[in-house]
């Protein structure tokens, strides 16, 4: 539950391999990813592309490889994919081949190009204003986020004038409780992963209970019951 981060949080360093390329697959739009795949398709599937792969994009290519293996294998700290956004401007940029004929594209292959750009659109303002905590439609519940990845994944700090604002609509809400109680609770997601702090902090909470809103996908709002409180004191130990 606490997500793939690093235990320590942004000076964390036990990292594992692999990491970013799950970050990316999460927090890189699917319209992108498809972009990606349709390019290397398309030299892998004509071999004058090949060729000019050889000659005219190896200087693209080779760096984008450098990064692919360095951040996923070498790169031991794994508290943001921020540390991997070098590694994109140069794969957009060999990704440029992909429309490089677009003259002689059929209309169906121009209408899909159209369709992924606007989709590609449509998801990336879906977050408008808060593009750091970005997730692609793979996660169908943005509350559920956290579940996956944490810490500058989601927070840098962004939302805390709306949670101020927040608070000032909602007086009664207790922020971060350190022990379990009913009512209206705000949590920081990175407070709740364990990211910042011990992650068994909050285990009452994470474990047995689901987030009911977000402020700005940064912090969840749970609304817990009495009824809901006692039932969980009388199935646990977290309430003595």
């Amino acid at each position: 539950a606490r997500g793939l981060d690093g235990e320590a949080g942004e000076n964390g360093t036990n990292g594992f391999n692999g990491y970013y390329f799950i970050a990316s697959l999460f927090k890189t739009p699917i319209a992108s990813q498809l972009f990606i795949i349709l390019t290397f398709y398309s030299y892998i599937r004509r071999k004058e592309y090949t060729k000019r792969l050889l000659s005219d994009e190896i200087f693209l290519l080779l760096p984008i490889l450098f990064f692919i293996v360095y951040f996923n294998f070498f790169f031991n700290i794994n508290t943001g994919i921020r540390y991997y956004l070098v590694f994109f401007p140069l794969l957009y940029v060999f990704c440029g081949r992909l429309l490089i004929d677009w003259q002689f594209f059929s209309t169906s292959r121009k209408n899909l190009v159209v369709i992924l750009i606007c989709y590609l659109g449509v998801s990336v303002l879906s977050y408008f204003p808060n593009y750091i905590p970005y997730f692609n439609e793979l996660i169908t519940d943005r509350k559920m986020a956290y579940k996956i990845l944490a810490d500058s994944n989601v927070d840098y700090g962004q939302g805390e004038n709306a949670l101020d604002d927040f608070h000032a609509a909602h007086p009664q809400a207790i922020y971060n409780p350190v022990k379990p109680i009913s009512g209206l609770i705000i949590v920081n997601i990175n407070d709740l992963t364990g990211v910042f702090g011990k992650p068994q902090g909050f285990t009452w909470l994470r474990d047995n209970f689901e987030p009911d809103d977000t402020i700005q996908y940064t912090y969840l709002i749970y609304d817990i019951s009495p009824q809901e409180l006692e039932g969980l004191c009388q199935k646990t130990d977290f309430c003595k």
